[in-house]
């Protein structure tokens, strides 16, 4: 059985001004590849913040693609996807 303590020790901090974020949008669920160009691209959901959670979420969302020079980020908007 794996300690908690030991799992905190191998834990490293974020990268500040890493990850994705939209102002105007929520923004979830991430998955990072790389690409054949060698950058790290996320595609993820997001819905306007306008407009509350439930039930919007599930009509309301739709894929981005943000890209990266590094997995950490930042990432910045491509498309709609």
């Amino acid at each position: 059985m794996v300690h908690i303590e030991n799992f905190r020790n191998k834990i490293l901090p974020a990268t500040i001004g890493g990850g994705y974020t939209e102002p105007d949008h929520w923004v979830w669920c991430g998955s990072v590849a790389q690409g054949e160009d060698g950058r790290y691209h996320m595609f993820a959901s997001r819905w306007p913040k306008s407009i509350p959670f439930t039930p919007n979420w599930m009509t309301n969302s739709e894929v981005v693609r943000a890209s990266a020079a590094q997995p950490e980020g930042p990432y910045i908007f491509e498309e709609v996807v």
